[in-house]
């Protein structure tokens, strides 16, 4: 709330009605902001702030002349300028819901001024057939007009699918092939930049470790290269099973 003796101080005119306006509106809980906003805006453009001593905009919002910080003087100030497209939300109770500061706000992630209105009609809608009006609601209709409602739901489809996919459909040997290659690849990468004396210190502790990696890498590359001669010799039966017989005892 504004601070009634430094209103008083102002020995501006102009400075001292925007300021008295602000702390009217104040007490406006429905559609106070909408003023308020319109004369942070006369401060703000006008350049009111220097009749408080202010070296900008953003050292008058310091003073606290006014009890606004800049960013939030500055998001009401956008407030009125689309005061005349929001709909009226009356609905069938008693209480009847007022636009918000944060509601008006997730209307201004809209672009153009008829979608503005747009969608402010559909709040109103929902509200007269019996829904409580938040800024929730206005959120989930704006995201629902840029289409982000749409690409969300395609999304965790598509991961919903990926996941089922993963977890109860079996991988096909050419996908765990080439996970293998990449594990492998990885690995070597890492053991290629490991420091010398570490690898001394490994063949000091277990000489039989090295030998043991050596002989199962070269257990699968021979059952690998078995099963490609079969795939690229002759469809004879004969012809692959003696390839593989000769690269398995080699």
């Amino acid at each position: 709330m504004l601070s009634a003796p430094l209103i008083a101080a102002s020995g501006n005119a102009a400075l001292q009605d925007a300021e008295e306006r602000i702390r009217d509106a104040e007490f406006d809980v429905t559609r106070g902001f909408f003023s308020i906003g319109e004369a942070l805006k006369k401060i703000r453009d006008g350049e009111l702030w220097k009749q408080a001593g202010a070296r900008n905009w953003g050292d008058y919002c310091q003073q606290r002349r006014i009890n606004y910080s800049k960013r939030y003087s500055n998001k009401l100030i956008r407030m009125p300028q689309n005061r005349e497209l929001l709909a009226d939300l009356s609905g069938p109770g008693h209480i009847c819901p007022t636009w918000t500061v944060t509601a008006v706000e997730e209307l201004h992630r809209l672009s153009e001024p008829n979608d503005i209105r747009r969608v402010s009609k559909k709040a109103a809608t929902r509200v007269k057939n019996g829904a409580a009006f938040s800024t929730r609601l206005v959120h989930k209709l704006v995201d629902d007009d840029l289409g982000l409602t749409r690409q969300r739901k395609e999304a965790k489809q598509a991961q919903e699918a990926a996941d089922y996919k993963r977890l109860y459909e079996p991988p096909t040997v050419a996908a765990t092939l080439s996970e293998w290659g990449n594990d492998i690849n990885s690995k070597l990468r890492t053991l290629e930049s490991l420091d010398e004396s570490l690898w001394d210190d490994a063949l000091n502790e277990s000489s039989d470790v090295l030998r043991y990696v050596e002989n199962a890498a070269a257990d699968l590359a021979a059952f690998l290269k078995a099963y490609r001669l079969k795939t690229e010799a002759p469809r004879d039966g004969n012809v692959s099973k003696i390839a593989i017989a000769h690269v398995m005892e080699d």
